[in-house]
């Protein structure tokens, strides 16, 4: 077995789940790797490596030529279980346990509780992430969705049975928009390109278009467009109705027009608005 660089190392590390070092191949190749390199900095990262990975020892034993160098690694990686309280059994590959003399125990320890700290903060920062996503997930469907809805929605998701009234509420209109969603995706896309453009004094104008025109029709009015030419404006619009005498309101759907001149106009608001806006279409 071919000798690995110090770069292909830590590249192998990274993939093994390492922190700052490694990616490659299998777990007991790169163990023997690291053994062969007999580089301190990466001999520190084999308890980690076991711990994580559950490697095949006794196999690695046979593999390794380093057999003294192995069974410290091996000596070092059972004390440290014991110290952190982790239940694991590790074989028993020599018939005696050699003392730790080679290697510096406390610097393996140090070495292993920091990767401990490392993987602990991955996995809250997992769970985090997690968290958020899910979180936006609940509100994103509850712009959209009943939470009867999203119920159904959940347990379709989980491959959960849904009831028959569950499943034609789904089907006339939770379905509709689900639809929807997916046919307006590209148009929400180019929508959201575009910044909504804000001008008060345009809609003040069309405000006080309508109060003028109310005034002369003698009827809510709500305009559509208008422009001016030659001293006249021009100005579409539909009437105002209420709904049975109540406060709601409807538009008709016929539309009319009227023709003044701008003279008539003695609001010097409109006048100046009119001149700054000399036509609009609001439809």
């Amino acid at each position: 077995m071919g000798q690995l660089s110090a770069p292909l190392i830590e590249k192998e590390l990274d993939s093994a789940g390492y922190a700052m070092l490694g990616n490659g191949g299998k777990i007991e190749k790169l163990i023997i790797n690291i053994i062969n390199s007999k580089n301190m900095r990466y001999l520190k990262a084999i308890p980690f490596l076991i711990y994580k990975h559950d490697p095949d020892l006794i196999s690695l034993s046979k593999k390794n030529k380093n057999k003294d160098l192995f069974n410290e690694l091996l000596n070092i990686t059972k004390k440290l279980f014991f110290d952190f309280n982790i239940n694991k059994e590790l074989p028993l590959i020599s018939k005696v346990n050699t003392p730790i003399k080679l290697l510096n125990y406390q610097e393996f320890k140090e070495e292993f509780e920091l990767q401990m700290k490392n993987q602990t903060s991955s996995d809250l920062l997992i769970d985090k992430q997690k968290f958020h996503s899910e979180r936006n997930l609940h509100f994103w469907l509850s712009q959209i969705f009943t939470n009867k809805e999203k119920q159904i929605l959940q347990r379709i998701l989980g491959d959960k049975p849904i009831s028959r009234t569950d499943y034609e509420y789904y089907s006339r209109k939770t379905k509709k928009k689900i639809r929807s969603i997916i046919n307006l995706q590209d148009f929400s896309k180019s929508l959201l390109e575009k910044a909504p453009k804000l001008d008060p004094d345009l809609f003040t104008l069309k405000s006080d278009l309508e109060n003028w025109i109310n005034k002369q029709e003698k009827t809510k009015i709500i305009v559509l467009n208008y422009f001016t030419k030659e001293g006249l404006i021009s100005i579409s619009f539909r009437k105002i109705k209420n709904l049975n005498g109540k406060n709601s309101l409807s538009y008709e759907k016929q539309t009319f027009n009227i023709v003044k001149k701008l003279k008539e106009i003695s609001d010097e608001r409109i006048t100046y608005l009119l001149n700054k806006y000399p036509k609009h279409d609001f439809s």
